[in-house]
């Protein structure tokens, strides 16, 4: 192929022969595959076949492209077995035959290594060969062609699949870069959200190209998305180090060691409970008479005494002042109690 290639002048017009030659192919061959439109040709006023350089060049790149190394400089060699008229045309009918049983949607491409397979492997066989043994090499033609055509629509709609998830996967992306919150992107078209979008992006781009097969679904990759923009949030938030977190938290672990083992002692609890009670007395000395009480009691002298005051306080039901006399009266109760426990022990 690469000898014949050198050797093709794109802007010269060749024969169905000279094309055949440079094709590896037979005459017939080439003129069935015009005629299914795989060729294109053009006609002199004389009514003549002509195919383009460039058109016999784009072939030969197709199909070295598609096969690869499986072309080699002895295929592309010209037949010259038994190039008989009447080896022509049974040839020709063959691969006619051949090409109306490749599928419908095989492509240029396979079509013309089908007729390249087949003649190779009708080298040296003629009219007078057994028909039920070139049916054989036929089936095994159009099987493998057909294999390849299946491939190929296979490979072409997980291509399609991959475009379709990956438009789909940046739209996501913008949607999401759209609702980061302003203190890790700033505000809607800053500079700032702007390259934190374009990061994000090239970090999309990259993980469709490692991960993206054409054979997920989109909720799939849409958790991809996400789970992407999400460690990016947390690679943004400010980070504290980890001797200050566990140095809080061992502070917070003693105070509150510290805070229970001091409630457990007796002391220290009726202590507490007296500086409550004095707090909450004071309170209620402070506090102003409610309208109620106002309205059904006359207004104490400015000298009156705690006592007096403790009885206005409690002739109110509904005053917070009352609720704040019996528990202050509970807690002294309490402190009564414990006295009269240790004065009991004592004796």
């Amino acid at each position: 192929m690469k000898n014949n290639k050198s050797r093709v002048n794109p802007e010269r017009q060749y024969s169905i022969g000279s094309a055949s030659e440079l094709l590896g192919l037979s005459p017939s061959t080439v003129r069935d595959l015009e005629r299914r439109g795989q060729i294109e040709c053009i006609r002199t006023p004389g009514g003549q076949r002509r195919i383009s350089g460039a058109e016999i060049l784009r072939l030969l790149e197709a199909a070295s492209v598609y096969h690869g190394k499986q072309a080699s400089a002895g295929d592309a060699k010209p037949r010259r077995q038994e190039s008989s008229p009447a080896r022509e045309s049974w040839l020709g009918l063959w691969v006619g035959n051949m090409q109306q049983r490749l599928p419908l949607d095989a492509s240029p491409e396979i079509r013309l290594h089908a007729a390249s397979v087949l003649e190779r492997d009708l080298r040296g066989l003629g009219p007078a060969t057994d028909s039920s043994l070139v049916e054989k090499l036929v089936a095994g033609v159009v099987q493998r062609a057909a294999k390849e055509t299946q491939e190929a629509n296979q490979r072409a709609e997980r291509l399609e699949t991959k475009k379709i998830l990956s438009e789909y996967a940046h739209a996501h992306l913008r949607r999401l870069v759209d609702g980061l919150p302003r203190r890790l992107a700033g505000k809607l078209n800053s500079p700032l959200r702007r390259h934190a979008r374009a990061v994000l992006r090239d970090q999309l781009q990259d993980l469709l190209r490692r991960r993206l097969k054409g054979v997920e679904e989109w909720p799939q990759v849409r958790e991809w998305v996400e789970e992407m923009v999400a460690g990016w949030e947390v690679s943004q938030e400010p980070r504290r180090p980890a001797a200050l977190i566990l140095g809080a938290a061992g502070l917070a672990g003693a105070a509150g060691g510290a805070a229970a083992a001091a409630l457990s002692a007796p002391e220290i609890r009726a202590s507490l409970k007296g500086h409550i009670a004095r707090l909450l007395i004071e309170i209620g000395k402070r506090m102003p008479p409610t309208p109620a009480a106002s309205a059904t009691t006359s207004t104490p002298p400015a000298d009156q005494s705690s006592s007096a005051r403790e009885r206005r306080i409690t002739a109110n039901p509904g005053s917070l002042g009352l609720a704040m006399y019996r528990a202050n009266h509970s807690l002294r109760r309490d402190e009564v109690a414990r006295r009269n426990r240790g004065r009991g022990g004592a004796s």
